[in-house]
């Protein structure tokens, strides 16, 4: 009998968000994000694709999509996490969105 050694790729094949674009250009290498978003946007969906089907990202298997609403103006971070399937290898890749101040809170800041 072959037992079949567990994958130790952690890496994502690309992560994407419904509003903004993201800084750098993504990179499975690359761990740190940012994201603009204008002060309109009250929702953003977050979609992390693994690069092997047996990674799991925020305990979900090969792919994970996650809806922050309500996004706060100011920055947000969010952390995708992933793990290989040999239990070990670990990745956490960082998006930091930044919602421009409204407005308003603009000018209440000027009273």
């Amino acid at each position: 009998s072959i037992t079949r050694k567990p994958n130790s790729n952690a890496f994502l094949k690309s992560i994407t968000t419904s509003e903004g674009i993201i800084v750098p250009t993504f990179d499975k290498t690359e761990q740190k994000y940012t994201v603009n978003v204008e002060n309109t946007v009250n929702d953003i969906t977050i979609t992390g694709i693994s690069e092997v089907s047996t990674t799991s990202i925020n305990g979900t298997m090969n792919k994970f999509t996650h809806t922050i609403n309500n996004l706060a103006s100011g920055t947000t971070i969010y952390e995708l996490i992933t793990l290989a399937e040999d239990g070990i290898t670990s990745i956490t890749y960082t998006l930091e969105i930044i919602k421009d101040k409204s407005d308003n809170e603009n000018i209440s800041r000027l009273k």
